[in-house]
């Protein structure tokens, strides 16, 4: 395990890691993200459904706007100076997003970066997107 790689020291700082998890994995995965991804890249599956599409887009802004930047303004990471699992689904989210066009804001782009230029990061891209240098580059259509 790296040396800056966070490790909840007591119960307080478990529950807010449990609670970052779950709220990246629900409130900008599950919800948003996916929608967009089943009504726009998979619509010859679920059916196409713009609206759904653009709401699901505010949503995702809604939710990460009320959420990270207050915590970025005081740490590198959400868990603090110590980067986390948090924060490893948190980019795998603003990854998606940032292909979705999602227009990023100045203190989440300048975090993704600082995450993105970690060497785990760099070689997780490597292996699992081989031709290519992001997970999304084309805006989400296939």
């Amino acid at each position: 395990m790296p040396e800056e790689f966070f490790v909840a020291a007591n119960s307080f700082e478990e529950s807010r890691l449990e609670e970052w998890c779950v709220f990246i994995a629900m409130e900008l995965d599950a919800h948003p993200l996916y929608t967009m991804r089943r009504h726009g890249d998979l619509k010859h599956i679920y059916g196409a459904a713009p609206e759904a599409v653009d709401s699901a887009r505010e949503y995702f802004l809604k939710q990460l706007n009320a959420a990270v930047p207050p915590v970025l303004e005081n740490s590198r990471y959400l868990m603090g100076d110590d980067f986390s699992v948090a924060d490893i689904l948190l980019t795998s989210c603003l990854d998606w997003a940032h292909g979705y066009g999602i227009p990023l804001p100045k203190i989440i782009m300048e975090y993704r970066q600082r995450v993105s230029l970690r060497p785990a990061y760099l070689s997780a891209v490597k292996v699992c997107y081989p031709n290519q240098s992001m997970p999304v580059k084309n805006g989400g259509e296939e």
